[in-house]
């Protein structure tokens, strides 16, 4: 199955389309999309969950492939309500995104001019996110060391907010990790899920990176 994103675009602050969850006792928005036909979480957010195999496939708006890690059944919360779906997981976004399925299933009825949706019968407020918060994430995938008095290249993992129309670069200002231990100046697009940060160690002991170190853009 091909599960399409909607196209949007982008202005200072978008719609009230954000929905106040809580999952896995964190709490976050998760972003309302119709154009997506079933959900999608970041793998951040259920960072330990035991996935079951997919033969889902994951496009942007872009066409951008966006690559599935597996499947599970996630519960969370809205305003104490507790509702349980099926999701897609992927590193590729950092977000929890409610699709059609979702919507249709609990009879979902959008009030767009008042920004509320009625979810099972109950009538809840949306919210909005400036689109500057709408960014990219930059994370280290794994767990790097870099030698003492060496260069070397960080893997890591674009993790997008949405999953919608969008032509755009994220540049990586350098970053200083450690007393000596800097990394360079890096170029992304959102087209460039996978890459490397070139990282220098100045130091005289290896340094090592930890996963999930974030870089803002």
């Amino acid at each position: 199955m091909k599960l399409m994103a909607t196209s949007n675009g982008s202005s200072t602050r978008s719609a009230d389309v954000y929905l106040p969850v809580t999952i896995r006792g964190k709490r976050t928005l998760a972003l309302l999309d119709t154009g997506c036909e079933t959900s999608v979480v970041g793998r951040r957010l259920v960072p330990d969950a035991n996935l079951e195999p997919t033969s889902n496939r994951l496009f942007a708006a872009n066409r951008t492939v966006i690559p599935l890690l597996g499947q599970l059944d996630v519960n969370f919360t809205v305003n104490g309500h507790r509702i349980s779906t099926k999701v897609v997981v992927s590193e590729a976004v950092h977000v929890l995104i409610l699709g059609i399925e979702l919507l249709t299933s609990h009879k979902c009825r959008w009030e767009f001019g008042r920004g509320m949706i009625e979810i099972d019968g109950r009538m809840l407020q949306l919210q909005s996110r400036c689109t500057s918060q709408r960014v990219f994430r930059i994370y280290s995938k794994e767990e790097t060391v870099i030698a003492a008095a060496q260069q070397g290249h960080v893997p890591v993992q674009v993790s997008l907010a949405d999953l919608r129309e969008r032509s755009a670069n994220c540049i990586v200002e350098p970053r200083t990790l450690g007393s000596r231990t800097l990394t360079a100046r890096t170029l992304f697009s959102d087209k460039q899920l996978k890459s490397f940060v070139p990282m220098w160690n100045l130091s005289d002991e290896d340094f090592c990176l930890k996963r999930y170190v974030n870089w803002r853009c």
